[in-house]
């Protein structure tokens, strides 16, 4: 049909109806240009949402028909991040996150059972859209010897399996069921499976394994709280928002990869864990939120947000990762909120090496008049709803971050100081740390001397918030661990030249070594690395498990600091740093 005549085939249809906003959801090619067509008679306010890919990596729909209709449209969604990405490269337009939704009266708002009523019992529901990838479960469950029951009204004429075959495999087809009898029976499980493909040919149906995020997966979470393992490639877009929401685990198709993602996942720890992240979730999936909100986001251009109910600002002096204290200290404490976090940082001190929030933002404000970080600010976080902002300050900048979003979005602030850059030092000054500390609605210090320093210069009270460790790795001896070591032990970084030096010294007058586990890449400490490379031996990086493992066989761990003396060059750390190695090892 021409332009024209689909135009004369809506008139027909709907008469003298004048639509004011149209939601499309199109797959076939007609869908585009149905939603053309109306836009370009009626003139209507349009949304597009994309739920499944036939551009990117399926030429079912021309990039021509797809460029037209997302040109015009007025919001766009994508059903996963992934697909939002994608079409945001290729066409240039503004995409927003909305994944399936569950209608309201379904959705789980108290919380489940911690444990199910049947451990290491599996489900899968809906239907499975390739040949390859029932076929490969099937190798997987039979050789993993694990159980499966399947509901569903899969489509027989195109998927090819004979019940009791799928039985012997370890899937038990149980057919349809209706939403009430469903839920009930996913109340028993342990797991949900999610299905994937393994690479980008064809026959693994890569514009579902990479761009498209199930709606089971709105299903499974929203009715039941329900774990969930995700079998097939790492980077297919279920598994990525598993992942990034904890909500559950990955497997291979390997049989042994996924006996051993199974025998984690039904452990009661784990199930507790998760079904707990899942709870958090489950209300997001509501479909009254679309219903109600949709209209309202066309008619003032401003899209919804996927959980944007509880939104959280991280304000850092750098990149938050694992090379620095302060990054691991901060990453420990906000791991579980990563779906909902914005993380602002004021410099780049690791190549731009960032591990935390959602959205991860670097401005500085060097020379800026306060108008222009308010606009900045403004234009940066556009409509985002902001309810609380966590500030660790030790450069001004970051202050005056905090400032600035507490006076635009009246949202809660916390200031939590980790090292001193004020009391001891200039480099943030009194005016500055003074309207942030008043204007915070809680501070934090990381201990007693910290806290003493700040309450007594600005008379406003400091609670004090210790290095935390994460639960898993506190030990509980009821013996003295086996010592295989006969060395000193050093961990972290280190600050001080002067420290390094005066540590290398007395090592080796005492002619002792240390084993240092941390970041030795430093510009600053390589020559020294070199001049004094027989008593401090660097080992570089390691994870926190195997850090806690080497601290069992040292008999000693060594904490350099300064000497209170005209020699300190670092004066302020020695006086009101303590540590976070210090808890670490303790603990």
């Amino acid at each position: 049909m021409t332009h024209q005549q689909i135009i004369q085939s809506i008139i027909d249809q709907i008469g003298n109806t004048f639509p004011t906003e149209v939601l499309a959801v199109p797959y076939f090619p007609e869908d585009f240009e149905i939603a053309i067509a109306i836009k370009n008679h009626y003139n209507s306010r349009l949304c597009t949402y994309v739920m499944d890919d036939q551009n990117i990596y399926t030429a079912a729909v021309s990039d021509e028909a797809v460029c037209r209709l997302l040109e015009i449209s007025d919001l766009c969604y994508g059903i996963s991040k992934p697909l939002c990405k994608a079409y945001e490269a290729r066409y240039g337009v503004p995409f927003h996150f909305m994944p399936a939704l569950v209608q309201q009266n379904l959705v789980r708002n108290e919380p489940a059972s911690e444990h199910p009523t049947e451990p290491n019992h599996g489900v899968l529901i809906g239907n499975i859209w390739s040949q390859e990838w029932l076929n490969r479960l099937r190798r997987t469950l039979r050789s993993s010897g694990t159980f499966i029951e399947w509901y569903g009204k899969p489509n027989r004429e195109w998927l090819v399996f004979n019940e009791d075959d799928l039985a012997k495999d370890g899937i038990l087809f149980k057919g349809f069921k209706e939403h009430q009898e469903l839920i009930q029976l996913l109340a028993r499980a342990s797991f949900g499976i999610i299905l994937a493909g393994n690479s980008n040919t064809e026959k693994e149906r890569p514009e579902l394994t990479y761009l498209s995020l199930p709606s089971r997966i709105s299903y499974l979470i929203a009715t039941a709280h329900l774990p969930l393992i995700v079998l097939g490639d790492k980077d297919s877009a279920a598994t990525q928002f598993i992942l990034e929401n904890e909500i559950g685990l990955a497997s291979s198709y390997e049989p042994e990869d996924f006996k051993q993602v199974v025998a984690k996942l039904v452990q009661p720890d784990q199930q507790a864990y998760f079904r707990k992240m899942a709870a958090r979730l489950a209300p997001n999936f509501s479909a009254s939120r679309f219903e109600t909100g949709l209209w309202t986001s066309l008619q003032t251009m401003k899209p919804i947000e996927f959980m944007s109910q509880r939104r959280t600002v991280i304000v850092t002096p750098n990149e938050v990762n694992d090379r620095h204290g302060t990054g691991v200290m901060v990453k420990r404490l906000f791991k579980s909120q990563t779906d909902n976090l914005i993380s602002i940082r004021s410099k780049d001190d690791y190549s731009g090496d960032h591990q935390l929030g959602q959205i991860q933002i670097q401005m500085e404000h060097s020379g800026k008049y306060r108008s222009d970080i308010y606009r900045t600010i403004l234009q940066t976080l556009s409509n985002k709803t902001i309810d609380h902002i966590i500030c660790v300050p030790y450069y001004e900048d970051d202050l005056k971050t905090a400032i600035a979003l507490k006076d635009i979005y009246d949202a809660s602030l916390a200031i939590y100081i980790m090292d001193d850059q004020n009391c001891e030092v200039g480099v943030i000054s009194d005016a500055t740390m003074k309207e942030a500390l008043e204007k915070a609605d809680i501070r934090f210090a990381t201990h007693g001397e910290l806290r003493d320093a700040y309450e007594n210069k600005y008379r406003l009270k400091f609670w004090v918030l210790p290095c935390v460790i994460p639960q898993q790795l506190v030990g509980q001896f009821s013996t003295t661990p086996a010592i295989t070591k006969s060395n000193g032990l050093l961990i972290g970084s280190l600050w001080s030249p002067e420290w390094f030096r005066k540590l290398a010294e007395m090592l080796k007058g005492s002619s002792q070594t240390v084993d240092w586990f941390g970041n030795h890449t430093a510009f600053w400490i390589q020559d020294l690395l070199e001049e004094h490379k027989e008593t401090v031996i660097p080992w570089g990086l390691i994870s926190e498990e195997e850090l806690v493992e080497k601290l069992r066989s040292y008999p000693y761990l060594i904490i350099p600091t300064g000497t209170l003396d005209a020699q300190d060059d670092q004066l302020h750390l020695t006086k009101l740093s303590l540590p976070g190695r210090i808890i670490f090892a303790a603990a």
